[in-house]
């Protein structure tokens, strides 16, 4: 970690003083820009989160094979799937914030139910109607995040603030 933080300094204070930087800074002062990143960032975490722990639980802890960990996975990514395009039109009518804090708080509320639902004893089944939640609301959250996040970014640097957001 003591690394990575050396690290960061040294390039933001390169960046800083770069006649062209690689990442010009100036586009973290667009607000939409900046906070659409760090909700990007803990929406990464949290998938990260959710399925290392979720596979070595379902294979060590439950017994599962490989295939049926992944099986059991599956509702997340269908209901993801099925989001992610409806909320990306829909973010072009409407203002994406809204249909990204909806899908949020629909993978909390999801998150929620599969806490409730993981235990030792119970079936695959169990988990399907958690985990759809989970991908319907990640899926209400990528595309109106990504929009939101170019909103107002300056076409010539639309290249390197894409980048950066993916």
């Amino acid at each position: 970690i003591v690394y990575g933080v050396v690290l960061l300094v040294a390039f933001v204070y390169y960046e800083t003083r770069a006649s062209q930087p690689l990442l010009p800074l100036r586009i973290f002062e667009d607000r939409n820009f900046s906070v659409s990143n760090l909700v990007g960032v803990a929406l990464a975490f949290s998938m990260a989160g959710l399925f290392i722990p979720l596979s070595i639980f379902l294979e060590s802890i439950r017994n599962f094979s490989a295939v049926h960990a992944g099986l059991t996975l599956l509702p997340l990514s269908l209901a993801l799937l099925v989001a992610a395009p409806g909320a990306g039109r829909l973010a072009d009518r409407i203002n994406g914030k809204y249909i990204a804090t909806f899908g949020l708080l629909l993978s909390t509320v999801g998150l929620l139910l599969l806490i409730n639902s993981l235990s030792l004893t119970d079936s695959t089944w169990n988990l399907a109607f958690p985990m759809a939640v989970i991908g319907f609301g990640m899926g209400s959250t990528f595309a109106p995040l990504t929009a939101l996040s170019m909103r107002d970014i300056q076409p010539r640097i639309a290249g390197v603030a894409s980048g950066v957001f993916t």
